[in-house]
């Protein structure tokens, strides 16, 4: 998320004067909650707070463009256990639309 950030405001040529990072998605989602901070997270994860106006969504630009998701393993450790694992997880990612754009 800081990279996503920091790559926002130098693609709108801005130079912020605070940025604070955490690595906790949880501690950053109560801050912004208790309306102490704008955060950077990913939709999905606060969509039940969109919902019931908890908080809300700022229209930004230039737009802050979507991640990719990657599921990466050594060759070594290839074989029919670890392609059901990630046969399960992509099932899963298709399944609850996990990271298809959240409706606000």
């Amino acid at each position: 998320m800081h990279a996503t950030a920091t790559a926002w405001f130098a693609r709108a040529n801005v130079t912020p004067l605070r940025v604070r990072t955490c690595n906790s998605l949880t501690v950053t989602m109560m801050t912004i909650l208790n309306g102490v901070a704008i955060g950077l997270v990913p939709v999905r994860v606060m969509q039940d707070e969109l919902r019931r106006g908890d908080v809300r969504l700022l229209d930004v630009e230039p737009d802050i463009p979507g991640h990719l998701v990657w599921l990466c393993h050594q060759a070594s450790e290839s074989g029919p256990s670890l392609r059901q694992v990630l046969d399960l997880v992509r099932e899963l990612i298709r399944e609850t639309s996990l990271f298809a754009p959240a409706a606000p």
